[in-house]
């Protein structure tokens, strides 16, 4: 039987960066992974990040596994398993998904045999936790509670600020104190770590939390290069609850900037970019409760040959 790992965690996480790790910890293990990505957003990225690493990734945008794509979700477990044979497939939702709707959507008939709910990690973002737990508290709280392995992302940048992970962790107990944590930067997530991650037992899933309705998403097709200048004014204005796009907590996307193509990846006050040279730009994916698009889509709006 195909193990299916889950890994989730809020918009922003750091879910796809844990992924790309711990299926090449899998390879090392001797394992065939396979990797498939549900987006809320209307626009696939993370299946094309985790493929420009030679793996394969099938993508599911525009919905969550747990409500919209529910149906969509054993057909994409079948479809990996019948395309890569693989011996695990590490599947992450959408960061909004709820726990006990997506085990709901793989007991299809079209599974059944097939394959057995392996190790359960959530990945805790170490920034913009307390963010994230204050404006979304329902969908945190469900992901944390229902995890048996708890990873705290982002420890490097966390300990850059002047801060620790040691409030954060305390939080987690509190919430599951029966979790594996590990809260450690990334140059030390290394396979002692990973499988110590990986040991426990899924458990049961509890509570309710449903506040899709509540976040909007849209994509903006970007076809023109940036300039660093206009990058940098793009990452303020999509400071979740500060910048004046609105209440943004997501942003995801390739852009080109001065010429080559930059990651773009925004979860609430935080905003980074790095050269993605393997990766095709042209669209940003914006997710918040109160993002305001016309001032968005006005920002790239283009006159006299430059954007506003």
């Amino acid at each position: 039987m195909v193990k299916i790992d889950i890994v989730s965690g809020f918009l922003g996480a750091g879910k796809t960066t844990f992924v790309c790790r711990l299926l090449k910890h899998y390879l090392a293990r001797g394992e065939k992974p396979a990797y498939i990505a549900n987006e809320f957003g209307q626009t696939g990225l993370d299946a094309e990040i985790v493929g420009a690493e030679g793996l394969p990734a099938v993508e599911m945008s525009g919905g969550c596994v747990c409500c919209t794509l529910k149906d969509d979700a054993a057909a994409a477990v079948a479809g990996a398993i019948r395309k890569y044979n693989p011996s695990r497939i590490v599947f992450e939702p959408s960061g909004i998904f709820i726990f006990e709707n997506f085990l709901e959507a793989l007991q299809s008939p079209a599974l059944k045999g097939l394959y057995d709910v392996g190790p359960v990690v959530t990945v805790v973002d170490g920034l913009n936790f307390t963010a994230a737990k204050t404006a979304f508290g329902s969908f945190v709280y469900n992901q944390i509670k229902n995890s048996p392995a708890l990873v705290v992302s982002k420890v490097d940048r966390l300990r850059q600020a002047g801060r620790d992970a040691d409030e954060i962790v305390h939080t987690l107990r509190g919430i599951n104190p029966d979790a594996v944590i590990a809260a450690v930067p990334p140059a030390d997530l290394d396979g002692v770590v990973l499988d110590a991650l990986l040991s426990p037992v899924p458990k049961g899933a509890a509570g309710h939390a449903h506040f899709h309705g509540a976040l909007k998403s849209f994509a903006v097709t970007i076809d023109r290069n940036l300039t660093a200048g206009q990058a940098a004014v793009l990452a303020e204005l999509c400071a979740g609850g500060g910048g004046s796009f609105g209440d943004v907590c997501r942003v995801k996307g390739v852009l080109t900037v001065e010429g080559k193509p930059t990651l773009f990846n925004a979860a609430f006050n935080d905003a980074q970019m790095t050269l993605a040279p393997m990766l095709k730009a042209g669209a940003l994916t914006f997710i918040g409760a109160n993002v305001d698009e016309g001032k968005v889509r006005a920002f790239f709006a283009v006159e006299n040959g430059e954007l506003n």
